[in-house]
């Protein structure tokens, strides 16, 4: 994706959904598919195949949209920004209904949420690697999860996360615009 000039220039807004469908080598191409494999069918299991598209590709295009905005000259592809969707949804389904788990499985969950979290901040200081993309599908991800978990016992706390989550992906969706079409941007391609 070359961000902001053809999204820009001549309105080619697919270029915020199709990044998801190309990666830069198969390295790329396994590590994603290995991913959406792994969380993809126990999300899709939980919530049917409605749900887990809408979770997919909504924070695929959060993901690249944040790009846009945060990062326009960067070069983007890979379906990491609905991966991180789906890392999102399922870090916070665990979150919601942490007080009626186990402690065992609390360590467990703790565990694998701390080896995520130095992956994560062991990868995102690559150049090769979109941070605001991964960050803007996480979110996305996240609040889709608490969009959906009402039932867990929903409080005040989980009602402001709620919100939070959902007023952050609608500031980006509705700063693109703003981006694009009003801020003079500062580079150029082409």
């Amino acid at each position: 994706m070359y961000g902001y000039i053809y999204v820009n220039r001549q309105g080619e807004l697919w270029r915020l959904l199709f990044p998801i469908f190309l990666h830069a080598n198969w390295w790329h191409l396994i590590i994603n598919i290995i991913c959406i494999l792994n969380l993809g069918l126990v999300i899709e299991t939980k919530y049917k195949k409605k749900r887990f598209l809408l979770i997919y590709f909504l924070s695929g295009f959060i993901g690249n949209t944040l790009t846009i905005i945060c990062n326009p000259c960067q070069l983007a592809v890979g379906a990491s920004t609905s991966g991180f969707g789906l890392i999102g949804c399922s870090i916070m389904e665990i979150f919601l209904a942490w007080k009626n788990l186990s402690k065992k499985a609390q360590n467990y969950y703790m565990f694998n949420i701390c080896i995520f979290l130095v992956f994560f901040l062991f990868v995102s200081f690559s150049p090769t690697v979109d941070f605001f993309g991964h960050i803007g599908g996480f979110v996305c991800g996240a609040f889709l999860a608490c969009h959906y978990n009402k039932f867990l016992g929903y409080d005040i706390f989980q009602e402001c996360l709620h919100y939070g989550f959902a007023s952050i992906c609608a500031l980006i969706i509705f700063y693109l615009p703003l981006r694009l079409f009003i801020l003079n941007m500062p580079c150029e391609f082409v």
